[in-house]
């Protein structure tokens, strides 16, 4: 993809399941990552957001079910709906540490995440973002954290520790039920 690129219309590679690896230069001007591009993916193994970006569009991952990493620039403040849905293989996320606004269901289904380092950026875990990560074993949720919505770690079946720093958090319904 060339350094100049300024938008990937929505769906652009969606279905390709072939395939493995695209390289967008770290500078390049494009801001988004738009819904669906890389949907249904399902050779996708690693993705590297480049440095402009700041917005990770609804469903931009969904079932790349071979993606293991996403590397996310610091730019990077919102992240939307089931941005990395069932990518199964997918197994620790460092969100960016400007990250301000996540919507709901962004890693549901990801069986083999097992680890989740949070920014303190973020004050509200929304509803299914963990829902059925079922290598999920430890979370600890940072004093930063204001509110847990509903259902956000429902079906998270290994899950053993979770640690909650702020005692003043809000729980939505049925957060961890199985």
């Amino acid at each position: 993809i060339p350094d100049t690129i300024e938008t990937i219309q929505p769906f652009c590679f969606n279905g390709c399941t072939a395939l493995e690896s695209v390289t967008i230069p770290k500078d390049a001007p494009l801001s988004k990552i738009d819904t669906c591009v890389f949907r249904n993916c399902e050779s996708l193994k690693t993705f590297t957001v480049p440095s402009n970006v700041t917005e990770i569009g609804m469903s931009a991952f969904e079932n790349c079910t071979t993606l293991k990493d996403i590397e996310f620039s610091k730019s990077v403040t919102t992240i939307y709906s089931n941005a990395f849905k069932n990518c199964d293989a997918l197994e620790v996320v460092k969100l960016p540490e400007n990250l301000t606004t996540m919507e709901t269901s962004i890693f549901e289904g990801c069986d083999a995440l097992h680890n989740v380092i949070f920014p303190p950026t973020i004050h509200i875990i929304p509803s299914y973002t963990f829902y059925n990560c079922d290598k999920l074993e430890e979370i600890v949720i940072p004093d930063t954290i204001i509110q847990i919505d509903a259902w956000a770690f429902r079906n998270c079946d290994s899950l053993k520790s979770v640690t909650i720093l702020n005692p003043q958090t809000k729980f939505g319904e049925n957060i961890f039920l199985e």
